[in-house]
């Protein structure tokens, strides 16, 4: 999620929101302005996430460029649980706009607490990007489904899916 967080300097989401909601038209400070730049940007690692399916709805023609299949797959060591096509990865590399040397890692193992991602050096921004692919299967219904609501560490009140935070955590252990 790249660019990080809340903005500092008690300002961000919550005071825009609560100005919305009490009616007003928000008033943006330039942290917002960068905290919208940082969304921006980084969305494109959110949809390339998605793979091959979200290439061939939002550019049906150059899903075929996808192809080229087994004959030339991209360069990535570390890629678990991948198509013999690599055409998730190579749908994350064309919308990205990466090269496959910037795919450091990728998982495509799709199972219950398990999600797909990429883990990705961008250059420009000088970050390292992990980018997690949304519900796209039934497995991933099932890990939405644990709606039950825990901290998000041990002395923390900030509240999270318990999916989710099982999911985050699995990650964490594995890119490290």
């Amino acid at each position: 999620r790249g660019g990080g967080g809340r903005p500092r300097g008690g300002g961000g989401g919550g005071r825009i929101v609560s100005q919305i909601l009490n009616g007003f038209q928000p008033q943006l400070i330039e942290q917002d302005y960068n905290h919208i730049r940082n969304i921006q940007y980084y969305s494109k690692y959110a949809v390339a996430a998605c793979g091959w399916p979200i290439v061939l709805y939002l550019e049906p023609c150059s899903a075929l460029s996808l192809g080229g299949c087994c004959c030339n797959p991209p360069k990535v060591e570390d890629n678990v649980g991948a198509t013999c096509c690599h055409s998730n990865e190579r749908a994350f590399l064309k919308w990205t706009g990466l090269s496959p040397s910037d795919m450091l890692f990728a998982s495509m193992v799709a199972d219950l607490e398990r999600l797909h991602y990429y883990v990705v050096a961008d250059h420009k921004k000088r970050k390292m990007v992990i980018a997690i692919r949304g519900t796209m299967s039934f497995q991933d219904m099932a890990t939405d489904a644990r709606q039950n609501y825990v901290p998000i560490t041990e002395d923390s009140t900030l509240l999270v899916p318990e999916g989710f935070l099982m999911c985050a955590k699995r990650i964490i252990r594995e890119v490290r």
